[in-house]
């Protein structure tokens, strides 16, 4: 310690004063050591860090680990009982597995990184499921197959789906398989055991990709937008399975701007590869029924006949939120089985809309009453044959769609009217499009029909509703001054008051939970013809083959040496030349 700093030893009596080594200030040196003095930036960094870290630990720490006592794994107490020798430490897994995909995990991650994979995609258990399925082929070197899968990723999505998996399986007509796919990490077994499902009750195989497509067609009306907005909205509703179809909007050349604006904000099922096209017609004129017939079959056709179908929708309809689930299980049934496609079907469509009149002179109709409705308490079958088309809310398949395209093209080719139909050559109400006349000289011509919905009046679950407040007549009869006012009023209170609430559910469990027999064969089916009238088989085939002849012979431009006993024939197309041909279709 320096002299300076310590201090003077010396004593009083001596007479030297201490002023000299006396600090200067004044203060007590000892003072400066008890002021505070601030930390360095240094520490104060590190403080922070550590502070940080503390944070981040207590933030992270897992909640969903059970108790040590709970985490125990008997897959690694056999292999020690077994070994008797401890387990060696565990080593990194190779980036791709050697045999087989790696083990279930017990509990899910939040590494949103491990869902996202860009390999090859490999189903190594598929192969084993399928062999027993496998089948010779036949003597033509094909192969026919009943399989029809249904696929899952959605967990509630299964749910609904399971149910009308189970049921086409205890009809024991196709092979149902159930595939699942997505990325809850959740077992057969746990699926099975959460829907209350057994094998033995339950009868599918878990492992039809269907390529059915669905194309909505749709015509807006002029100066109106209401209907057209409403039914939009509840096509918006409805569930499409995950297989959201195509929508194609004929607008006329007048389009009210508020649908417009609701047009441009309208989101199509989103994350959809489903698309809205628009099509907006330029002649300002109305539109004859000729051109407004060939307007709407023109809009469409399909890419593939089999699988391709069209969905035709008027703008005063409505539909329930699970009308597509109808309609998929009635394609399935009806038109997409192995025991269909081994018997000629002529089913044109699957109408969703039970009509309260007649199409032909708006009188009342009545549904039909079958025999076989004793052996469901009294309540009619669900479904009924009709040979008269729709165009509130009707599935035309695309084969019979393309059969449409070919009829007009040769009709209009050989007859094409001048004027305006007769009334004795007109069966369908002008209530109507003009389209529906030419689909029930299709229908008669060809013994097509249509299946119509039959669903008791209590307790009733309806599919399509058509809504008679802001109705009009079609854009090609408007100027029709033939069309009886009072008619139209009459028919139009008579559908107001038939209206019916939509079923809000949104799957078809309440509806088969009501009906034991589900979907009946066509076969057994009742047939009614155009008018309303019941009929057989036989005299379907009778009233087919008279109308035909009587059909080639005023518009097919045959003659009686061109048509024989059971000729099919519609259309003769005559070269009047030396050395006459005749090509007949």
């Amino acid at each position: 310690m320096l002299p300076s700093k310590r201090p003077y030893l010396a004593d009083e009596e001596l007479g030297k004063k201490d002023d000299d080594h006396r600090p200067r200030n004044g203060r007590n040196p000892l003072s400066r050591a008890k002021q505070w003095r601030a930390p360095r930036p240094r520490r104060l960094v590190i403080g922070i860090i550590i502070l940080y870290l503390i944070y981040l630990f207590f933030k992270n720490m897992p909640t969903d680990v059970p108790p040590a006592v709970e985490r125990f794994n008997p897959e690694f107490a056999r292999a020690r009982q077994g070994s008797g020798k401890s387990l060696p430490p565990a080593m990194p897994s190779p980036v791709t597995p050697a045999n087989g995909p790696p083990p279930r995990p017990d509990s899910q991650t939040d590494i949103k990184e491990d869902f996202y994979y860009e390999g090859e995609i490999r189903f190594k258990s598929l192969a084993r499921t399928l062999q027993r399925f496998w089948k010779p082929p036949s003597r033509d070197g094909t192969s026919t197959s009943r399989a029809v899968v249904f696929a899952g990723s959605n967990l509630r999505s299964v749910s609904d789906l399971l149910p009308l998996a189970c049921r086409m399986a205890t009809q024991k007509i196709n092979e149902v398989h159930f595939v699942l796919m997505g990325r809850d990490d959740v077992s057969i077994e746990g699926i099975q055991r959460v829907n209350g499902i057994k094998e033995d009750d339950c009868p599918i195989v878990w492992h039809v990709w269907n390529d059915v497509h669905v194309e909505i067609l749709m015509q807006a009306p002029s100066g109106s937008s209401g209907s057209l907005i409403r039914l939009i909205r509840s096509l918006e509703a409805a569930d499409y399975l995950g297989s959201t179809p195509s929508l194609t909007i004929e607008l006329p050349p007048r389009v009210d701007p508020q649908l417009l604006h609701f047009l441009q904000k309208l989101k199509w099922p989103p994350q959809t590869s489903s698309t809205v096209t628009l099509r907006r017609r330029i002649q300002p004129d109305y539109l004859t029924p000729v051109e407004a017939s060939l307007r709407t079959v023109e809009a469409f056709y399909p890419r593939n006949p089999n699988v391709t179908h069209v969905l035709l929708l008027a703008p005063e309809a409505e539909l329930a939120p699970s009308f597509y689930h109808f309609l998929k299980y009635t394609m399935l049934k009806y038109k997409h089985s192995a025991q269909t496609k081994r018997t000629p079907c002529k089913l044109l469509g699957i109408s969703l809309e039970l009509p309260s009149s007649r199409p032909t002179d708006n009188g009342p109709f009545a549904p039909p009453k079958s025999e076989q409705s004793q052996q469901l308490g009294g309540e009619p079958l669900p479904v009924f044959l009709w040979q008269a088309p729709n165009s509130h809310a009707a599935l035309y398949f695309g084969d019979g769609w393309a059969d449409l395209h070919s009829f007009l093209t040769n009709r209009l080719a050989l007859h094409r009217p001048t004027s305006e139909m007769s009334t004795e050559e007109k069966s369908i109400s002008k209530r109507y499009p003009a389209v529906m006349e030419y689909l029930l000289e299709l229908i008669r011509a060809r013994g097509y029909y249509l299946l119509y919905p039959n669903f008791p009046e209590r307790g009733t679950f309806t599919l399509a509703t058509v809504h008679s407040e802001l109705s009009q007549p079609p854009e090609e009869f408007l100027h029709d001054g033939q069309v009886d006012s009072t008619t139209a009023l009459e028919s139009s209170i008579n559908q107001l008051s038939a209206e019916k609430h939509l079923d809000q559910a949104s799957t078809l469990m309440p509806l088969l939970e009501r009906f034991s027999l589900s979907l009946p064969d066509l076969s057994s089916l009742p047939l009614l013809s155009y008018g309303g009238e019941e009929m057989s088989d036989i005299m379907c085939s009778q009233g087919t083959e008279e109308y035909a002849k009587k059909f080639a012979i005023h518009y097919g431009g045959c003659r009686d040496s061109d048509l024989t006993d059971g000729s099919t024939r519609l259309f003769c197309l005559h070269e009047r030349e030396s050395g006459e041909e005749s090509i007949i279709i």
